[in-house]
């Protein structure tokens, strides 16, 4: 029973993941982006093994990029994700 609970369970978590991505996305889309940043800064800080962090990631240094871009100012998320990440 608990390889069955297991599979279950990685199930459940893999769908957390893929929704909490679509969700940032369809932010992103709808052009509510403070609230595709947070929800890709969530992603990034709970499953940070995962494919959906890798997409996460690109999506989040594309935003700031072009929020710089745009304002010559970087967005405070940025920050956070150089916190949490540590990359640059």
């Amino acid at each position: 029973m608990a390889v069955i609970g297991e599979r279950r369970s990685d199930r459940c978590l893999k769908a957390a993941r893929a929704s909490q991505l679509s969700l940032g996305i369809n932010y992103e889309q709808q052009g509510n982006i403070n609230e595709a940043l947070a929800t890709y800064l969530g992603i990034i800080a709970r499953y940070p093994e995962s494919e959906e962090r890798e997409v996460a990631e690109e999506r989040l240094l594309r935003l700031t990029r072009a929020f710089f871009e745009g304002s010559g100012k970087v967005h405070p998320a940025i920050l956070v994700y150089e916190h949490l990440d540590g990359i640059f």
